[in-house]
């Protein structure tokens, strides 16, 4: 009797514990990051926070999400070769591709092969346009010039000058400056590092300001040599040059810059920063909290079961590290601020 009973309780709990395994929906997502190259700062950065939302989400135990990451080498055409790797190898249900360049390289690929896909770190506005299967978690252009226009404004910006990187992200900057102020603009390319030569070209147009659109390298380098060439006008740049690694070094007192809310000392990111920097011994920033965001955000679109598509796309608000954020169109919408760097802190303007 009791061996028959031992037998059947045994069974129930195997029973039990397939039911539960069914219930578990398990999902592969493929991560194509900038690990090298110019943008591997915000590769890394992303790579850790979404290891970090994957080991919290599968632990949780209503969703099972397997992470494949490749390299794009912050290259569009390597960014392809990493693409059909993943769909020929991995398959994966879900792509998160980083960088305007990559993503917009792999926009009709996603398209075509009819495969859900969240943007990280990718700004270019036509992204996500007249898209079905690609989203954003990111500012786009059009968002992250509002802050720097408002201090331009401010500031009485009449002539712009404009250093920017040459590809989708940079010139969709330069077409929205085109829009409100008269612009001066100096191209550089990816692999650049001396740009005294498209400084000298602007200071001889007797610009009002200079804004800076590149890479993390590509700001820092500029604002060395703005400065050895005697520029003493006001330097701008973008939400890069916010995070607590750009700005801790004297060579960024007085960058006026756009800032996301994260680095609020009441932001309700300071948990995350917090174990992130215990994790891994480094501050966090913006590219790590929209990456790990964007993962908490597919698992819940995923834990409401169906078309994960058509779930990501019904979702009209999401409340993560940046508060609440709402979503315009496949776009998601931040708060973002103008600040300017003071002694290796970010000061909030009004």
């Amino acid at each position: 009797m009791k061996k028959t009973l031992m037998i059947s309780i045994m069974a129930l709990l195997f029973l039990i514990a397939c039911v539960q395994e069914q219930s578990v929906e398990k999902i592969k997502v493929g991560a194509i990051l900038p690990l090298t190259g110019a943008g591997s700062l915000s590769g890394e950065q992303a790579k850790n926070a979404l290891l970090m939302a994957v080991e919290e989400i599968n632990a949780q135990g209503k969703v099972n999400i397997e992470l494949i990451i490749q390299d794009s080498k912050s290259s569009a055409k390597d960014g392809v070769t990493a693409f059909y790797e993943l769909m020929s190898i991995n398959k994966p249900d879900v792509l998160m591709p980083a960088l305007s360049s990559v993503s917009m390289a792999l926009a009709p690929l996603i398209e075509e092969q009819q495969i859900p896909a969240i943007a990280l770190s990718a700004t270019a506005p036509a992204l996500t346009v007249n898209k079905t299967w690609i989203f954003r978690y990111f500012p786009a252009a059009y968002a992250e010039v509002v802050p720097p226009i408002n201090t331009m404004n401010k500031l009485g910006v009449k002539k712009l000058g404009l250093l920017y990187l040459d590809d989708d992200y940079g010139r969709a900057m330069l077409k929205l400056f085109q829009e409100k102020f008269e612009v001066a603009a100096e191209p550089f390319l990816v692999t650049d590092a001396d740009f005294r030569t498209q400084i000298a070209k602007l200071q001889s147009k007797n610009v009002d300001a200079v804004f800076i659109a590149g890479y993390d390298n590509h700001i820092k380098n500029s604002i060395i040599q703005l400065k050895e060439l005697g520029f003493d006008k006001p330097v701008i740049s973008v939400a890069t040059a916010s995070s607590p690694l750009f700005r801790k070094d004297n060579s960024t007192n007085g960058l006026y810059v756009t800032a996301p809310t994260i680095y609020n000392a009441d932001s309700p990111a300071k948990a995350f920063m917090d174990e992130y920097r215990s994790k891994y011994g480094s501050e966090a920033t913006q590219y790590a909290a929209y990456a790990y965001d964007a993962m908490k955000l597919l698992a819940a679109a995923v834990e409401k079961g169906g078309d994960i598509r058509s779930s990501i796309e019904q979702t009209t608000a999401y409340s993560g590290l940046f508060g609440n954020v709402t979503f315009k169109n496949h776009d998601a919408v931040f708060e973002l601020h103008s600040a300017v760097i003071e002694n290796g802190q970010l000061r909030y303007l009004p």
